[in-house]
């Protein structure tokens, strides 16, 4: 069964996956599937890269669902304000697109992610989502912290792409 959802209509305007990663188990082939949008940056300031720790210890990237009305752009750098509370994110270049399709509560979830690579002009923080931790970790040991794939990519294309 196919649940359409709102975001599916971004779907069409969005950018095909330039990499795709499938860790759905065999069990879930008959479950639900849930689509959708999201964007996030890869902020990045000199050495270091802004990540977001989780209390269970997950090192993540930020991102999050694309909104009605709103550019893959603007959800990434709205994305990277919410969850870190960097106050200033500035969108740089578009750097690849990650399908992820994984299970998640009985359900087969296909989330097509856009990243953008991002600068900052300050590092003043205010008010990060109370679920994460911001920190600048350096950019040599960044890809061995974050917990998933999806965002070891985006975070290798950032650092392909910097002087």
């Amino acid at each position: 069964m196919y649940t359409i959802g709102m975001s599916d209509a971004l779907f069409k305007d969005a950018p095909l996956a330039d990499v795709t990663i499938e860790t759905l188990p065999r069990k879930a082939a008959a479950w639900p599937i849930r689509s959708y949008l999201a964007a996030g940056g890869v902020v990045i300031d000199g050495e270091e890269v802004l990540l977001l720790r989780r209390r269970n210890g997950e090192v993540r990237l930020p991102k999050g669902h694309v909104e009605v009305g709103e550019t893959l752009a603007e959800c990434a750098a709205r994305e990277v304000r919410e969850e870190t509370g960097l106050l200033e994110p500035v969108v740089v270049m578009l750097l690849g697109t990650v399908g992820n399709h994984f299970a998640q509560r009985g359900r087969r979830v296909m989330r097509r992610e856009v990243w953008f690579l991002m600068q900052t002009a300050s590092r003043l923080i205010e008010n990060p989502e109370a679920q994460w931790t911001p920190t600048w970790y350096p950019l040599e040991r960044a890809e061995i912290a974050l917990t998933f794939e999806a965002e070891r990519i985006a975070l290798r294309w950032a650092q392909a792409v910097i002087p």
